[in-house]
């Protein structure tokens, strides 16, 4: 990654009151396609990931509880980026290639959320497949979403992250930061669920 984007990233941040762990910095890449998935996210919210990311420095802070993470020192937070799970996913998951989180600026409420889901699709005339995440619910740590349908089928995500601060810096290759329970939604009713681990990735 560039040295502008890194700047980029490591200046969108949320504000959240709590004592968090840090590791080793070490950052996986995408895989290759993830280049070519630009168009297919201009149209979900009209930027790229480093751009969206950036707008997010006119204001992103927010002082939250941590629930389960004690303590008053203050933690710069930073969780916008890709989130794959760590090892196979389950049936039916595997339809999930990664979620994206990106901050929304629109919005009016420092702090709020955005996302997709990439779908484990080959790409039809360049576009890849993207689900949009209809509600993001981030109160540190918890985390939870609902895509819109497509083809029928709906994802809903309820979990946390298991240590919050700037993903970017402290979450290794491989390692675990978000776990919870996946859904598949099949005309209103839940018709598999499993639970799930999740790895972070930067992007490019």
């Amino acid at each position: 990654m560039r040295r502008r984007e890194r700047s980029s990233l490591r200046s969108s941040w949320v504000t959240l009151a709590g004592s968090v762990a840090s590791s080793p910095a070490a950052h996986k890449r995408l895989p290759a396609d993830s280049a070519g998935a630009t168009e297919e996210k201009l149209r979900l919210n009209q930027r790229p990931l480093r751009n969206r990311i950036a707008i997010a420095t006119t204001g992103l802070a927010l002082l939250l509880g941590m629930g389960g993470l004690a303590g008053t020192e203050e933690v710069r937070v930073h969780i916008f980026g890709y989130y794959s799970f760590v090892g196979e996913a389950p049936q039916p998951f595997q339809a999930i290639k990664w979620v994206e989180l990106w901050p929304d600026p629109r919005s009016g409420h420092a702090g709020a959320v955005k996302g997709s889901i990439r779908l484990n699709e080959p790409p039809l005339r360049g576009r890849y497949a993207n689900v949009e995440l209809t509600s993001v619910r981030f109160v540190g740590p918890e985390l939870s979403f609902q895509s819109r349908e497509r083809k029928g089928v709906r994802y809903r995500f309820s979990g946390r992250f298991l240590k919050l601060g700037d993903f970017t810096e402290i979450a290794s290759p491989g390692e675990v930061v978000l776990e919870g329970r996946v859904s598949e939604v099949r005309k209103g009713n839940v018709v598999a669920e499993a639970d799930v681990r999740f790895q972070y990735y930067t992007g490019d």
